[in-house]
């Protein structure tokens, strides 16, 4: 059969299909004979698609397909023709890669068919057909494809809708690359070693979730919200002034308290005099000559121990008020906020009086 198709007239004209330059027709095996009769007016490209489509011959007849198939694949891009196509397809299966050629056939016999061509369909369908049994097939499962949306799977670089999911697709002997990606999600990826006319699988698990971004250490969110922020210099100023002020008063007081208690420790002094002076003499063995003597006498005592009462009080008020009044008037010198000043009543058996203290 093979001889008849070579001898042909009608074959021959068939095998001219390329755009710019005629068909060199494939597979000295199957057509027997190549012919190339290149056109005219061929363009940059054309030729530029010609001399691969040579080169591709030459290597190919020196068994170095890993050479003359990507020139093969270069050539149908600069100039797509039928003859490559077949060419190329004879290429893949020399070179163990039988799915490509597998589809390179497949796609000769549609582009002959489409041109009317039916000897070179029927040759590519046969040869497609032949080559079935030995595929190499692998099968994806992805692991609840519907709860990542967004999920994008991969086989070498090439993605694979979900229509493919848990097909059994042919491929090229040897490793394939699987990947898996999705907004949120750790990136996931295997390698899957599938063996000539042999069907392998892989599933796709159910990706991880990305970790969320650590908080911020707490030592930043203080820096960033003091809980007490320092006042501004004008406010500072403010506060110093009023507390000298305060401090002047306070030590105001302060003097004037001290001078009353000197006031009444002199009264209480003198009433002492004058209570010895009735009764002729102190203590507990005074002697008044009448009951008028030791009324009066008993009198000038209590006014002796209010006055004694009156001055204890106040060189205790002066003297907390004057210690406050130094504590605010010199503590505002300084930049410190928490200077204080505490007074608190103090009394006793016979006595009373002021407690102040201070800090700054």
């Amino acid at each position: 059969m093979f001889s008849t198709i070579a001898s042909s007239t009608s074959v021959l004209e068939a095998m001219k299909l390329r755009r710019h330059r005629s068909l060199g027709v494939l597979l000295a095996a199957l057509l027997g004979a190549v012919a190339v009769c290149p056109r005219a007016n061929a363009t940059d490209s054309s030729a530029a698609a010609q001399a691969l489509f040579d080169e591709a011959k030459t290597q190919m007849a020196k068994g170095r397909y890993d050479k003359a198939c990507p020139a093969l694949e270069e050539s149908q891009k600069l100039d797509p023709a039928l003859g490559t196509i077949l060419n190329l397809a004879d290429c893949y299966e020399k070179a163990g890669r039988t799915a490509s050629a597998w589809s390179k056939f497949l796609e000769a016999a549609a582009k002959a068919q489409k041109n009317g061509h039916k000897d070179v369909e029927r040759v590519a369908k046969d040869r497609a057909q032949a080559l079935e049994k030995k595929l190499a097939k692998l099968t994806i499962t992805v692991d609840s494809a519907e709860a990542e949306p967004g999920l994008e799977i991969t086989r070498d670089g090439v993605g694979v809708g979900p229509a493919e999911f848990g097909l059994a697709i042919p491929v090229d002997p040897g490793a394939h690359t699987i990947a898996a990606r999705a907004p949120g999600r750790k990136p996931w990826e295997t390698r899957v070693d599938v063996a000539a006319a042999s069907s392998s699988s892989t599933l796709v698990p159910l990706l991880e979730r990305e970790p969320e971004a650590a908080p911020a250490p707490a030592a930043a969110a203080t820096q960033a919200q003091p809980a007490q922020p320092s006042p501004p210099p004008a406010e500072a100023s403010k506060s110093s002034s009023s507390r000298k002020t305060m401090g002047l008063v306070a030590g105001g007081v302060g003097i004037a308290a001290l001078a009353a208690g000197g006031i009444f420790a002199a009264l209480a002094k003198s009433k002492d005099k004058a209570g010895d002076e009735l009764c002729h003499a102190g203590g507990s063995d005074n002697t008044c000559a009448s009951p008028d003597e030791k009324q009066e006498y008993e009198d000038t005592v209590a006014d002796a121990k209010r006055n004694r009462t009156f001055a204890i009080v106040g060189f205790s008020v002066g003297g907390a008020a004057l210690a406050a009044g130094a504590i605010l008037f010199f503590g505002a010198s300084s930049s410190s906020s928490q200077t204080a000043v505490n007074v608190a009543p103090a009394a006793g058996p016979g006595e009373a009086g002021l407690v102040a203290w201070g800090r700054f």
